[in-house]
This record gives structure tokens, C-alpha cells and sequence, in this order.
């Protein structure tokens, strides 16, 4: 982006079957710590974030510091068109 940053992106999957297709949207998500991500996490709802997140960025920090690397989240499933 035009500031540094790497932005996030969504990635959408599209996967078809006889009886119906279903579509997976993630997003790469470009943080290196569960601080960064938090830190985006709060930049979009605000306050919000410390309730809704807290418990998260510790669970998060304790697996990137066991080697766990997240590179994308699922967002979410549409099935049926729902």
C-alpha cells in the first residue's frame, strides 16, 4: 500500500458439487504477531476490540510462540446461498 503497509485481501473459493456450491472467503491476514493483528483488529471496531478480542491475542501469542504460523482466517461459508 501507498503508507508500507501490507494490507489484508480476501481469497474466495469456490467449490462445486452435484447437489450444490459452496464458496469460502479467508483473509490473508499480513501480520507477523498476534500484536499486530490485534492492533488491526482495533484500528476496525474500535473499543470494541478488547472485549470482543482480548482472550484471542493471548491464545494467539501462545501459538506463534509454539511455532503455529496464520497466514489467513476463514471469514466465512456460504452454502445454498446462505
Amino acid at each position: 500500500s501507498a503508507d508500507g503497509t501490507s494490507p489484508e485481501y480476501s481469497l474466495y473459493l469456490e467449490a462445486v458439487k452435484p447437489e450444490h456450491t459452496e464458496y469460502w472467503v479467508f483473509v490473508v491476514l499480513p501480520y507477523e504477531s498476534a500484536g499486530e493483528w490485534f492492533d488491526a483488529r482495533r484500528a476496525y471496531h474500535g473499543r470494541k476490540a478488547e472485549n470482543y478480542y482480548g482472550e484471542t491475542q493471548g491464545m494467539l501469542e501462545r501459538a506463534l510462540s509454539q511455532g503455529l504460523k496464520i497466514k489467513s482466517e476463514l471469514r466465512f461459508l456460504i452454502e445454498k446461498g446462505d
